[in-house]
């Protein structure tokens, strides 16, 4: 006799492999009808469903939000967008940091314990997950800025590359040649596509890449930066422009440039990323790339909230567009 599988009642029924998991394991966060119409097809096709399998009658309505460091106010906007959308559909909004001593697989499976311990809807990430797939089978899965390659879950994020890219153009634009980034840890997937965006602007110009120039920090970090942005202003080799992926980071570029007597943007421009509120009040204000954060934040929720509602069939990845600000940082 053929033994059925997750597959074949797919096939049947329409609905993904990963919600037919959730609705043999009874999770609760799937609909009476579309766990009945599963429970139907298993039937016919000769499915043995566990006994033990019990299916909630009260869905949960809280939502988890993972991210790396509530210490980076670049997540304040998300969260913001998050919570609106979530409290406006009446669902609760639980925050979990990363946990930083631990190692990727580590924490996903503290996530995963913290998933099932507290019974929630669904999971939105801002940090790219190993192991994402292992959540997704367990709960509804969409990642917010961060998105991984390589595998089905959806995002809503923005074209790292295309940004980075635009604000390195303008850098060489105003003539500069010598231009450094100083980056955040390259096993994220925004780091990584940055560093590309920098690079394709470089090699478009014709202008080489000083390894001495290039910086990837361990943490988006005020402290960590300042020593690795220091060692490289005091080599006596400055760059004439300086990319940095975080306006935090470009606070510590304009402050070690003013320490070694240089003028900013006269002698050094510098561009950030973001357009959190720093970049406006910082003096010289800083001229960044402006994400959507809340944007963001509020579509991850409700792709979230549609997963949840009426599955995987309904969530489409999304780009937000982001925005060169020009400040006094760039002449």
């Amino acid at each position: 006799m053929k033994k059925i599988t997750y597959q074949d009642i797919a096939k049947k029924t329409g609905i993904s492999i990963a919600t037919i998991s959730r609705i043999v394991k009874g999770n609760s966060v799937v609909s009476k009808e579309k766990s009945q119409q599963v429970l139907d097809a298993m039937k016919e096709l000769g499915y043995e469903i566990p006994s033990d399998r019990t299916l909630s009658k009260e869905k949960s309505n809280v939502i988890l939000v993972h991210f790396s460091s509530i210490s980076n106010p670049y997540y304040n906007g998300i969260i913001k967008g998050i919570k609106q959308k979530a409290y406006t559909d009446g669902y609760k909004v639980v925050l979990h940091e990363q946990v930083k001593n631990l190692t990727d697989s580590a924490n996903t499976t503290e996530l995963l314990e913290l998933i099932k311990e507290s019974k929630v809807a669904g999971v939105i990430s801002t940090i790219s997950l190993p192991s994402a797939e292992r959540i997704q089978a367990l709960v509804p899965l969409v990642q917010c800025s961060e998105k991984s390659s390589g595998n089905s879950i959806p995002y809503v994020s923005i074209d790292d590359v295309q940004s980075a890219c635009k604000a390195v153009e303008l850098l060489i634009f105003h003539g500069n040649k010598k231009i450094a980034i100083v980056n955040g840890p390259l096993f994220y997937r925004y780091a990584v596509d940055r560093l590309k965006g920098y690079e394709t602007a470089l090699a478009n110009a014709g202008l080489e890449i000083d390894p001495n120039f290039v910086i990837s920090l361990s943490d988006i970090n005020y402290d960590i930066a300042y020593s690795a942005v220091n060692q490289m202003f005091s080599k006596g080799k400055y760059p004439d422009a300086v990319f940095t992926v975080s306006d935090v980071i470009a606070t510590v570029v304009i402050r070690i440039a003013k320490q070694h007597g240089l003028n900013v943007p006269k002698d050094v421009e510098v561009v950030g990323f973001d357009n959190i509120d720093v970049s406006r009040i910082y003096t010289p204000s800083i001229t960044t790339v402006s994400q959507p954060c809340y944007q963001m934040g509020l579509n991850s929720c409700e792709m979230l909230i549609e997963i949840i509602e009426h599955g995987y069939t309904a969530a489409k990845s999304l780009l937000l567009p982001t925005e060169l600000i020009l400040r006094e940082s760039t002449r």
